[in-house]
C-alpha cells in the first residue's frame, strides 16, 4: 500500500520518524514496525543520504512514505521535487509555506498529476508553516510582527485556500489549528512523546493521548521508538495509547 494511509484507526495515524539511520537499519526497523505503524517518515537527511535507491526500498515494503522536506523553493523547482516524490511512491510531502501561492499551486499541480501518470493514489501535500522552537522576537528580527501563533494560523490559512491537505502542526499549536480549520484539514504533529520517554530537544510535546484528543491526524515519533530496546513494544505502547484516547 504505497498511497496515503487510511486515517479512521488511531495506529494508523502514527509514523515513526527515521532522519539518519543507514538504510540496511531502516528497512529492518520498517519490515518489523510494519502492521503497528501506519507509516514511516523520512527526513531531509535521510533523503540527502541514501537518494531515490533508499526511497525506492523502503517503498518496496509496502509501508506509506512521509518525505519530510520542508521544500522552499522557486515553483518549478517544487513541482519537479513534488513529481518526482510521486513517482516514487510517496504518500505525503511537506513544502515550506513561505513559498507562497504560486509554489503551493505548483505543488498540488504536480501532486495530480503524478497520480495521473501513475494511475495511483495522489501524493499529499503538507505545509510547514513555523518551525517549532521559534519565537516571536525571532519573526520580528525577519520583519514579521504578529507574533508565532498568529503567523501559523495566517500560513496555514494559506495552505488551506490554495487546496493542501494540511499542515505541519507543533504540539503547542494543535487544538487552535483544529478549532480554525476544521475536520478536513490534515494536522501532523511532531514533538510526540509518551509519559515514559525524554523530550530530548523537542521544545513542544505532546502525550500520544493528548494529540489524539486534540485533534491531531497523524503522530509523528522518532527517538521514542528508534533508541528503545524494543522499537516495536515501544511503538505498541504507543499506538495503544492513540487508541485508547480515541474511544
Amino acid at each position: 500500500i504505497n498511497g496515503p494511509a487510511a486515517l479512521g484507526e488511531p495506529m494508523d495515524r502514527l509514523f515513526c520518524a527515521i532522519d539518519n539511520m543507514e538504510l540496511e537499519r531502516a528497512c529492518a526497523l520498517t519490515r518489523q514496525l510494519r502492521g503497528t505503524v501506519g507509516g514511516i517518515k523520512l527526513g531531509l537527511e535521510f533523503v540527502i543520504q541514501h537518494g531515490e535507491v533508499g526511497l525506492a526500498d523502503l517503498a518496496a515494503l509496502g509501508m506509506p512514505l512521509m518525505v519530510d522536506a520542508k521544500i522552499c523553493e522557486i515553483p518549478r523547482f517544487v513541482g519537479n521535487v513534488v513529481r518526482r516524490l510521486s513517482a516514487q511512491g510517496v504518500s505525503y510531502v511537506t513544502i515550506h509555506a513561505a513559498i507562497g501561492g504560486p509554489g503551493m499551486r505548483a505543488a498540488m499541480a504536480a501532486a495530480i498529476s503524478g497520480a495521473e501518470a501513475g494511475g495511483c493514489a495522489r501524493t499529499k501535500v503538507i505545509a510547514a508553516t513555523v518551525l517549532p522552537g521559534t519565537s516571536d522576537e525571532d519573526l520580528a528580527a525577519l520583519g514579521i510582527q504578529d507574533g508565532v501563533e498568529n503567523e501559523i494560523l495566517r500560513l496555514a490559512k494559506l495552505a488551506q485556500d490554495h487546496g493542501l491537505d494540511g499542515v505541519w502542526a507543533p504540539a503547542n499549536t494543535v487544538k487552535m489549528l483544529r478549532e480554525h480549520f476544521g475536520e478536513e484539514f490534515l494536522l501532523v504533529t511532531p514533538g510526540i512523546r509518551p509519559a515514559w520517554a525524554p523530550s530530548d530537544d523537542q521544545p513542544h510535546i505532546l502525550t500520544p493521548g493528548d494529540a489524539v484528543r486534540g485533534g491531531t491526524d497523524i503522530l509523528v515519533v522518532g527517538r521514542p521508538i528508534t533508541r528503545a530496546k524494543d522499537p516495536l513494544d515501544a511503538a505498541r505502547r504507543i499506538a495503544e495509547e492513540a487508541t485508547a484516547a480515541a474511544l
